[in-house]
């Protein structure tokens, strides 16, 4: 095993062709990198060769949640919600039995989800999938985060004016299906609103805010008119091209719901600071522009660990995905105590759930069977497919398929550990 000792975070070494022949190794430079999480002094070796075939592992892949606590004792367990829990529409059954196992060991949960939902309709939905309300100690949702983000500024507003401040004007991407999102207002029956939709005309907006990806909010601030994501995106480009700030309530690119993948409001904060970046705006502006409310911020784990009555403590971000947390995050330190990794962070997204988990000080679980089941398993991310696999015992988690989704993703972070489903 070879041990690099430095003090960089992150870094990526390429083996030269001397060390591949005094290793006896036939293959060139380009086909095998070392990643180094320097945080930890963990090596990953990747050999893409297939006469080369050995790992040093970053991350240990165990059967479930029981064989990651047997390894070491959590003070609390911040659990996501789709492809964790649920798949949208079912609950994953031995996601039912963990949850029980873990409140009846006197271990809290707190759920963290990039949802547009609030905080009790999550809870809600939860108690409807069929798991107990009692069994979570509390809940973070990125529609919750926004919401009150939203308040606070017509707050700050009424105490910047004497008089009643007129409202803010929103282009609102919402959803239709998956049930439409609210901005907050004062009387909507009486068309007195803190926020005021614009609809389709994209010219009287001062403020973007991205709920969902299959419509937008219509003048009367009760009906979405359905369209096409790629129409969603093509008006943007007046609002970038105009400059105006976006606040997305769901930084999730993707999700699994019933099995199928559906694209989240994630995906057009992405776009839009591409748009602002063709408009010639330097990415400091970018940073300053475009909020995400949600996982990999830190806001989200500020508030779990205020549910739990903890200290947080955070650790120094490495170069990150998205470029807005790479640059807002400036008031980080640098974990000194060891005392956060008593939280255990369990996801199935990689640059959310693992991303944001690490950044917190937590430990990390990646769950193979939410967005990631057809590039692990080869089945739709649903709950009866996952069942099924499960009772078959054909849900073996292969290190270069893990591996592969590192690479392919470029993940800055490695998860603590890999498991197949969230089961006990």
């Amino acid at each position: 095993m070879i041990l690099f000792k430095t003090r960089f975070f992150w870094h990526n070494l390429h083996v030269t062709r001397r060390l591949h022949r005094a290793a006896g190794l036939l293959v060139s430079a380009r086909q095998l990198h070392l990643r180094i999480d320097m945080s930890a002094l963990r090596v990953r070796a990747l050999a893409v060769h297939p006469l080369c075939t050995m790992f040093v592992l970053a991350y240990a892949i165990l059967p479930g949640i029981a064989d990651v606590l047997a390894r070491r004792k959590y003070d609390a367990v911040v659990l996501d919600q789709f492809g964790v829990l649920h798949d949208g529409k079912r609950a994953y059954p031995f996601a039912i039995d963990c949850v029980r196992e873990l409140h009846r060991r006197h271990v809290p949960c707190v759920v963290a989800s990039n949802s547009s939902r609030l905080r009790e309709d999550c809870l809600e939905q939860l108690e409807s999938l069929g798991f107990r309300r009692e069994w979570f100690a509390g809940a973070v949702t990125s529609g919750q985060l926004t919401q009150d983000a939203l308040l606070e500024l017509r707050q700050a507003l009424r105490n910047r004016q004497r008089e009643e401040p007129p409202a803010t004007r929103v282009f609102h991407t919402n959803w239709t299906d998956r049930g439409r999102a609210t901005l907050p207002s004062r009387k909507p029956d009486n068309l007195t609103y803190d926020y005021k939709p614009v609809g389709m005309r994209v010219e009287d907006a001062e403020l973007v805010v991205t709920h969902g990806t299959e419509g937008v909010t219509q003048e009367d601030g009760q009906t979405v008119a359905p369209l096409p994501y790629a129409t969603l995106v093509s008006l943007l480009r007046e609002c970038a091209r105009r400059q105006l700030p976006l606040w997305c309530s769901n930084p999730d690119l993707v999700t699994v719901v019933g099995g199928v993948n559906y694209v989240m409001p994630g995906s057009l904060a992405q776009a839009y600071e591409k748009m602002l970046a063709d408009e010639d705006v330097d990415a400091e502006t970018i940073r300053q522009l475009v909020l995400r409310f949600g996982k990999p911020e830190l806001p989200v784990y500020e508030t779990v660990h205020r549910i739990l009555g903890l200290e947080p403590v955070w650790r120094k971000p490495p170069t990150m995905v998205h470029q807005s947390t790479a640059t807002r995050a400036k008031s980080v330190t640098e974990d000194k105590t060891g005392a956060s990794t008593r939280l255990l962070a369990i996801g199935d997204s990689l640059l959310h759930d693992i991303l944001g988990g690490h950044n917190a000080g937590m430990d990390t679980v990646l769950v193979a069977g939410g967005i990631y089941a057809r590039e692990f398993f080869g089945i739709p991310a649903d709950a009866e497919s996952a069942a099924s696999i499960v009772l078959q015992n054909k849900c073996e988690i292969k290190a270069a398929a893990v591996e592969y989704l590192l690479h392919h993703f470029d993940s800055p972070v490695t998860p603590s550990f890999v498991t197949a489903y969230f089961r006990w």
